[in-house]
C-alpha cells in the first residue's frame, strides 16, 4: 500500500514542479533588458541540467514522501578536468571550380591527432542526502534545515575524492606518501562478505547495497574514509576519522555564509524538524490490510483443500490417508452416510469490505 502510494504521488508532484523546460520563468524588471532574461534563462537552464538537478529532486522527493523529511545540500565548485580534443593533421583542399573553391577532402584532412587540454570549470551543484547521513542540532524546532544552529554533514571519500581536493582554496590534504599511508592502513570490511536482510515473515531476500563504510574494492585506494563536515553560518570544519584520529583537512571562514542545505517535510510535526511521511501515516493501514488478507486467505485455503470425514469401522485404517488426486479410500458402510467433507466457513464478505475501508482511508 505504501509502495502503491509513493509510486502513484511522486510523479505528480515531479510533473507540478517540472511541468515544462525550463522549469522556471523570469520576469524582466521595469528597467532590464528582454535579452537578458533570455540570456539567464539559457544559462541557469544549462546549469540544472548539467548538475541532474531534475534527478536529485526526484530522489529527495522519494524519501520525502516514504520517510517524512527530504535534504539536499548544494554548493559551488571549481575543479580543473582533462578534456580530448580531436585536431585534423591538415585542413581540406580547396580547388577552385569556377567562380568560387570547393573545399576537397583528402587523406591528410581525414585524419586526426587526439590532443589533451587541460581545462577549468565552475559551476554550482546540489545533490540529495539521505537523512541518515546528516546531523542536524537536535535544538532545531521547526522543519527548515536553514534555520539549524549548526549541520554535520558524514560522508565517505576514497583517495582519488580527496587528492582531487588538493590544491583548492581552504583544504589542507596530507602530503601524497602520507595520504596513500593513511589508506593503506585503513580498516575496511572483506569485500567478498555478502550481507542479505531477510525481512521479518517474508520468504526470500532482500538485497541491499553495502554500508558505506565497507570497502567494496580490493583496490586500497579505494578504501571508504569517513569525512565529517562541520557547517554553521560563520566557519566549516572538516576531518578525517581514520582508525579513531581525527585528521584536520579544512578550518575556515564559510565561504556562503549560511547553512549549505535544504530540507522539506512531507507532513510537520510541532516542535520537530524531522517530519511524517507516509511510512508513518498509512504504514498502520497498510498492517491491518495485510492482516486481514491473510486471515482470508488461510480460510479460503481450508476451502480449497477441505478435511473429509469417515466412519470408523472394523477395517478402516488407523492413520490419517493422505488426500491425492484420483485416489481411493474404503469404506465398511454406505458412502453417503460413512464419508463426507467436513463443511468450513467461507471467508466473511465483511473482511474484504474491511480491506476495501482500510485502503480507501489510506
Amino acid at each position: 500500500m505504501v509502495s502503491n502510494h509513493i509510486s502513484s504521488i511522486v510523479p505528480k508532484v515531479m510533473g507540478g514542479i517540472f511541468y515544462e523546460d525550463p522549469c522556471f520563468l523570469l520576469r524582466p524588471a521595469p528597467e532590464t533588458d528582454q535579452t537578458v532574461i533570455q540570456a539567464k534563462t539559457a544559462l541557469f537552464t544549462f546549469q540544472l541540467k548539467a548538475m541532474r538537478f531534475e534527478e536529485e529532486v526526484e530522489r529527495g522527493l522519494e524519501q520525502m514522501s516514504l520517510l517524512g523529511t527530504g535534504i539536499w545540500k548544494w554548493g559551488y565548485t571549481e575543479y580543473t578536468k582533462t578534456v580530448k580534443k580531436y585536431k585534423r593533421y591538415a585542413p581540406k583542399a580547396h580547388v577552385p571550380d569556377g567562380l568560387t573553391t570547393a573545399p576537397i577532402d583528402t587523406p591528410d584532412s581525414d585524419d586526426f591527432e587526439i590532443e589533451f587540454l587541460e581545462k577549468k570549470v565552475s559551476h554550482p551543484w546540489l545533490k540529495f542526502c539521505d537523512i541518515r547521513t546528516v546531523l542536524v542540532d537536535p535544538g532545531l524546532r521547526v522543519g527548515d534545515i536553514r534555520n539549524a544552529p549548526w549541520v554535520v554533514y558524514r560522508d565517505y571519500a576514497s583517495y582519488n575524492d580527496l587528492n582531487r581536493l588538493r590544491g583548492q582554496e581552504g583544504y589542507q590534504i596530507p602530503d601524497e606518501a602520507i595520504l596513500r599511508n593513511i589508506f593503506e592502513r585503513a580498516i575496511g570490511a572483506d569485500p567478498d562478505n555478502i550481507t542479505m536482510t531477510i525481512p521479518e515473515g517474508m520468504m526470500g531476500y532482500l538485497q541491499h547495497a553495502f554500508l558505506r563504510a565497507r570497502k567494496t574494492s580490493a583496490d586500497p585506494n579505494r578504501t571508504p574514509i569517513e569525512l565529517l563536515e562541520y557547517w554553521d553560518a560563520e566557519k566549516v570544519i572538516v576531518v578525517l576519522h581514520v582508525n579513531g584520529h581525527n585528521v584536520l583537512i579544512r578550518n575556515e571562514q564559510n565561504p556562503y555564509g549560511k547553512v549549505p542545505f535544504y530540507s522539506a517535510n512531507w507532513r510537520n510535526i510541532p516542535d520537530n524538524f524531522y517530519g511524517q511521511g507516509l511510512g508513518m501515516l498509512i504504514g498502520s493501514e497498510q498492517i491491518v490490510e495485510q492482516g486481514v488478507t491473510n486471515l482470508a486467505l488461510d480460510l479460503l485455503a481450508y476451502c480449497l483443500q477441505p478435511v473429509a470425514l469417515r466412519k470408523k469401522g472394523m477395517n478402516a485404517l488407523t492413520q490419517n490417508t493422505r488426500w491425492e488426486q484420483g485416489g481411493i479410500i474404503d469404506v465398511d458402510e454406505d458412502v453417503e452416510k460413512a464419508f463426507k467433507f467436513l463443511q468450513m466457513p467461507a471467508p466473511p464478505s465483511e473482511a474484504f469490505q474491511f480491506i476495501q475501508q482500510s485502503q480507501s482511508s489510506g
